[in-house]
């Protein structure tokens, strides 16, 4: 194999790939190179990677996923965004997302959802206000945490729109511990509020104007 190598006074700061030459093949290989930085390339073709670039090393790289200084430069990055896209800029410290034509604020407003009679929480409750519009009493049940595993710090709020009165009660008199001002579990009257938190594994808080 030969070489050759001239010795330069300055070194280019414009990128160049260098290569060495086997004689016996009468191949030339690629040595060594860099990108230069200021410099626009287009690419074209097939192009593969030796190394495999995984979730964790995207994340680090961008500081998150579809993270970005400021509004300007997600409009740039994003010309075109669907429903559903979630973005978080930085210069507001805030979690975006794009709905029919507009980028929205994560949690501006309550998704509200309306119950005509009892309810068992479900998954789908998490952050949700629910109004309990039912024409006779109604009781809201907190399943356990192994039927439906809530995150230890969920909030559900509930709202009585109907005349029948709420309750909250754990499912089948089960282990879930539900605490309360001088244990109070109902509704108090029409158009009162509520909210459920969870505090532990199988323990919530409700709070609100609540009676016994």
């Amino acid at each position: 194999m030969e070489t050759s190598r001239s010795i330069m006074s300055t070194i280019s700061n414009v990128g160049k790939i260098a290569y060495i030459y086997d004689q016996p093949s009468d191949t030339w290989y690629p040595v060594a190179g860099y990108t230069n930085t200021s410099e626009a390339f287009a690419w074209s073709g097939i192009h593969n990677f030796s190394n495999t670039v995984n979730f964790n090393s995207v994340l680090n790289a961008k500081a998150g996923v579809n993270n970005f200084a400021d509004a300007a430069a997600r409009d740039a990055a994003i010309t075109a965004p669907t429903n559903g896209i979630v973005v978080f800029v930085r210069q507001l410290n805030q979690i975006q997302y794009y709905f029919n034509g507009a980028w929205r604020v994560y949690g501006e407003n309550a998704s509200l959802l309306t119950k005509t009679a009892g309810h068992v929480l479900e998954i789908s409750d998490a952050g949700r206000t629910i109004e309990m519009d039912a024409g006779t009493a109604n009781t809201v049940t907190i399943p356990t945490n192994a039927s439906v595993p809530f995150l230890i710090g969920t909030q559900i709020a509930f709202v009585q729109t109907g005349p029948g009165q709420t309750s909250f009660a754990a499912a089948n008199g089960v282990t879930t511990t539900i605490l309360s001002k001088s244990s109070n579990k109902k509704i108090s009257s029409r158009y009162s509020p509520a909210t459920l938190i969870k505090k532990d594994t199988d323990t919530w808080i409700l709070i609100g104007d609540l009676t016994a």
